[in-house]
């Protein structure tokens, strides 16, 4: 993170986020092709973190968090060695992981697949 601080994701904040990207997902449904997968599911949901963040005047932190899926989280089950794609933001005080396909979220400290974490990016 290049940014000396970020704010915290509020609760009002969060739900315009999801509402936003489930919209874009909505509109973008019938274009998706089998090379839409979890890196742009995950950008697309960093963008929308992004465009609340500059519409709230705020600092929002939205990274992407590449893992070796071994365990099963948010409707993705592990597939061999390979590489998967997911949010990380700031939530009432904690990091949260958020699976972009499912909207299915955890605190870091639970997350299944926190050991095999690759890498992280702002």
């Amino acid at each position: 993170m290049l940014d000396a601080q970020h704010d915290d994701i509020g609760l009002l904040s969060f739900v315009q986020i999801v509402d936003r990207y489930t919209n874009m997902l909505k509109g973008a449904a019938e274009k998706q092709h089998v090379g839409f997968d979890c890196d742009d599911y995950a950008l697309l949901f960093k963008a929308s973190v992004t465009l609340q963040s500059l519409l709230d005047g705020k600092n929002y932190a939205c990274g992407i968090l590449g893992v070796h899926q071994k365990r099963p989280f948010g409707s993705v089950y592990p597939a061999g060695n390979a590489k998967h794609m997911l949010n990380v933001i700031i939530r009432n005080g904690s990091v949260v992981i958020i699976e972009p396909q499912s909207l299915q979220t955890s605190n870091l400290y639970q997350y299944p697949n926190k050991k095999h974490v690759i890498e992280l990016t702002f």
